[in-house]
């Protein structure tokens, strides 16, 4: 990230008052709407920043990414429907603006960094890809930054980010580590003890099965089956989840869609 780009972020005037990093972190509402327009300009810059490729991955079944592979297969199946169909889905919370942002301050102290990896699968469709993009790679370890609030850091680390950086580590031949930032400090996870490496691999072909099982979905045009997982808390579609069997479904829905994410049908 620029430094003025930073200034700019730390420089949001917030009702009359400056607040410096950790203040933000803490006040801040978890609400988009409720945000002053200066971080709701700001938030839409760099949730945006990579909106084109975003889109265009979506839009191509063969290519799935690792986060919807360890992710909830439903949610992404969703997500890639309404896209198909002219919906402007984004998830434009503070959460997510939070950690995009601290991959703009952190990825770039390290030269090896934000460099995507493609894995090429086979399935009866052909091949497809398998899609990530690691934060850092110093010498022989893999980076992944990770952000949670405060009151999350006794639940770390989360078995979906697990997955994520072991997927990237076996595919790299790389040591996984996670560094977690929240508004009081940052938490190192070391992944790479000599005893977890079968459970590495195993979480790999896990990643690799599930990656299989969602492009089998995209392809067949089927909604995967439901996951209860802790996920469905942070889901913007948990309360529709248990009316969706089909794509039939998600079209009965879509007014409602529209009107939560915007965009129009086709």
């Amino acid at each position: 990230m620029e430094v003025a780009d930073w200034k700019k972020f730390l420089n949001v005037d917030l009702g009359g008052k400056k607040m410096n990093p950790k203040e933000f972190a803490e006040k801040i509402s978890f609400d988009p709407e409720d945000l002053p327009e200066q971080i709701k300009s700001y938030m839409e810059e760099v949730l945006g920043s990579n909106r084109e490729e975003f889109l265009k991955d979506y839009l191509n079944d063969d290519i799935i990414h690792v986060t919807e592979a360890v992710g909830c297969l439903r949610k992404a199946f969703i997500v890639r429907y309404l896209i198909k169909k002219g919906v402007e889905f984004s998830e434009k919370n503070w959460a997510i603006f939070r950690g995009k942002l601290w991959d703009r301050i952190l990825s770039p102290l390290f030269e090896n960094n934000q460099k995507p990896i493609m894995i090429a699968v086979r399935d009866e469709y052909g091949t497809f890809f398998i899609k990530g993009v690691y934060d850092a790679v110093v010498d022989d370890v893999v980076i992944d930054f990770k952000t949670v609030g405060s009151h999350q850091l006794s639940q770390l680390p989360k078995e979906h980010h697990v997955r994520q950086i072991y997927t990237y580590a076996v595919a790299m031949n790389k040591k996984p580590v996670l560094i977690y930032i929240s508004n009081k400090s940052p938490a190192i996870v070391h992944l790479y003890h000599p005893e977890r490496l079968e459970a590495a691999k195993k979480i790999y072909e896990e990643t690799i099965e599930r990656a299989k099982k969602l492009h089998r979905a995209l392809k067949g045009n089927r909604v995967p089956e439901k996951e209860r997982s802790g996920l469905c808390n942070y889901c913007p579609f948990a309360e529709f989840c248990d009316l969706i069997r089909t794509t039939k479904d998600i079209d009965s829905l879509m007014p409602t869609f529209e009107r939560l994410f915007g965009g129009g049908g086709q």
